[in-house]
């Protein structure tokens, strides 16, 4: 039969047919070639996408962490000081009521002991035991009595008998929300660390209930300059600041001021302390 002779049905029939025999020949031939394809290639393929993964797998993460210094001007440390150490200086008196301070004095260990210059206190060669009465600029008042006098008469250590801390004001409902300030008793922390001379120290005096004036100064000199130190030499302790304490700008007591010029260093103060306890 000739290709002329066939009417449409056959022809699509035949088209069918030579297809399905195409697709069929080549699927044989297509797995012949598979089952016919090197070992080696396979694999070289293998090895390529197993080493494709390791790369993709991320390694452990390192956190890079950079130090940046933190500037402290000399300034700033003053201020600190001041603020910290303002609440532990007072003006003495003989009573609650008295309007004339006998000097400077500041509280210490937990606010168990005051500490001041001996030439404030009245009395020559017999020092009037008390009491004394000490307030501080944040309300807490100290009934004191006199504890110790150094063998100098130089200095003086009172120990606290009382503490009177400020009245709190009723609540109201608007003070009820909002978070209240609670008074604690302030103390000054004694050095143990060693004097420079050219060290700065910081000397707070105090008026009324508020502290001031504020002396920043050096030591310009030590006494002994080899061996336990007995006097402080600094331009930091004036007549408005006699009994008063003298910091460093580490915010600790280095110092007591005795005299215009004169402190003497707290080892020595310590060592008083100590001999009442």
């Amino acid at each position: 039969m000739k290709m002329e002779d066939l009417n449409n049905s056959q022809l699509i029939l035949m088209a069918i047919l030579v297809s399905f025999v195409t697709s069929i020949a080549t699927g044989i031939l297509t797995v012949s070639l598979l089952d016919e394809q090197s070992p080696t290639v396979t694999q070289t393929i293998n090895r390529v996408v197993e080493r494709t993964v390791e790369k993709v797998v991320p390694g452990d993460t390192r956190t890079v962490v950079r130090e940046v210094p933190v500037i402290v001007t000399e300034e700033e440390l003053i201020v600190k000081v001041i603020n910290d150490a303002s609440p532990t200086v007072g003006r003495l008196t003989e009573s609650r009521t008295a309007e004339l301070s006998l000097g400077l004095a500041f509280v210490v260990d937990e606010g168990k002991y005051l500490v001041t210059a001996a030439s404030v206190l009245p009395g020559e060669t017999n020092k009037r035991t008390g009491p004394y009465y000490l307030s501080t600029e944040d309300g807490i008042e100290y009934r004191a009595e006199l504890a110790a006098l150094s063998s100098d008469k130089r200095l003086a250590v009172l120990k606290v008998t009382e503490v009177s801390l400020p009245e709190v004001p009723a609540p109201t409902l608007l003070s009820a929300l909002l978070p209240q300030d609670k008074s604690e008793i302030s103390a000054a922390r004694l050095s143990t660390g060693n004097l420079s001379v050219g060290q700065t120290v910081i000397a707070l005096g105090s008026i009324g209930s508020s502290v001031g004036p504020v002396t920043v100064g050096i030591i310009s000199s030590l006494s002994p300059a080899i061996g336990t130190t007995t006097a402080i030499t600094t331009n930091a302790a004036r007549s408005d600041n006699l009994g008063g304490p003298l910091f460093s700008i580490q915010g600790e007591v280095v110092g007591l001021n005795l005299a215009p010029g004169t402190a003497a260093p707290a080892a020595l103060v310590r060592a008083l302390i100590d001999s009442v306890k």
